[in-house]
């Protein structure tokens, strides 16, 4: 297994769910004079969290409304500032991607954190694959594998599968082709395509 899964590398990721969202509600324009985009954009007056991240989802996605990253990151920061941790995982991502804002990858790695230690799966998995990568924080595996295990033992499927990855290796824990197939099984029984085609490469299929 070592060999085979030795070329799947290892990818930073999160996972955005789009909600279906209505119409834009009474707006106005404003400008949110503390963001790096520093842009004119709408503002309608919304202060529930859960409902500022999904607005900032669908400007991030273009989902009824037209596509704006600047947008996305002051909803999704609003949101985040009220301590929501999907916001909170979701701005880590803007930030790491550079999605209206300046790329930092040190405050993409906050936001993960911050994310991650209320209870985030997103942030937890994030978190994790920074500290494999060395990206906005040093690498270590051992800290990845923490946080890819709390992920992964919340059932999710990218955790899963990039936890087995780490036992496949020995990356962090001590080498175990076992607990590698184990947690690559789980992740592709849930339908991830990462882990399903690494039982493809290896002969095997999820039970």
């Amino acid at each position: 297994m070592r060999t085979t899964l030795g070329i799947v590398t290892f990818a930073l990721v999160a996972i955005f769910v789009t909600p279906a969202l209505a119409g834009l509600d009474r707006s106005d324009a404003k400008r949110y004079g503390d963001s790096p985009a520093a842009v004119i954009t709408p503002q309608p007056d919304i202060r529930d969290a859960e409902e500022q991240h999904q607005r900032g989802l669908m400007y991030l996605k273009g989902d009824g409304v037209r596509k704006d990253d600047a947008a996305a990151f002051i909803w999704i920061r609003r949101a985040a500032e009220q301590g929501l941790p999907e916001a909170q995982a979701s701005l880590g991502f803007m930030y790491l991607k550079g999605y209206g804002v300046a790329p930092d990858q040190e405050q993409a790695v906050q936001w993960f954190r911050k994310a991650a230690e209320h209870g985030s799966a997103s942030g937890q998995v994030n978190l994790g694959l920074a500290y494999v990568r060395g990206m906005g924080v040093a690498r270590n595996y051992n800290e990845a594998v923490r946080w890819l295990r709390k992920a992964a033992d919340q059932g999710d499927p990218p955790a899963q599968y990039y936890l087995g990855i780490a036992y496949a290796r020995g990356d962090g824990v001590v080498r175990n082709e076992t607990e590698a197939l184990k947690w690559i099984r789980m992740a592709a029984e849930q339908g991830d395509p990462n882990a399903r085609h690494a039982l493809q490469i290896l002969g095997s299929t999820p039970h």
